[in-house]
């Protein structure tokens, strides 16, 4: 139960830091694409990967919500020691990246 716990408790965390408190209990119809794109990312983090491959993780997100999503891709990678491969055309997030590879 304790980890049940502690699972709740980063996705209401990864919610809060992506803009989405209070809607981790609605429906997939009740949610914007953004928040689709948000809540996924989300639930991607929860089970702690050892790597996170995030494909156009902010194309359909405003500049405020971009920010939040790779800053927190960011931070928890980061945090837990887990590498983060992200394949953008997203141009808000050249420089974002110590090593990069462009085609």
């Amino acid at each position: 139960m304790a980890g049940r716990t502690s699972d709740r408790s980063r996705i209401h965390q990864h919610l809060k830091q992506l803009g989405l408190e209070g809607r981790g209990s609605s429906r997939i119809g009740d949610l914007s694409t953004g928040e689709l794109q948000r809540v996924s990312i989300a639930r991607a983090l929860i089970n702690q990967p050892l790597v996170v491959l995030a494909d156009e993780p902010t194309a359909s997100l405003d500049d405020d919500n971009c920010s939040r999503v790779i800053t927190l891709l960011e931070n928890v990678c980061h945090d837990q020691n887990t590498s983060l491969i992200v394949v953008t055309h997203d141009n808000r997030l050249s420089g974002r990246f110590t090593r990069s590879i462009r085609l």
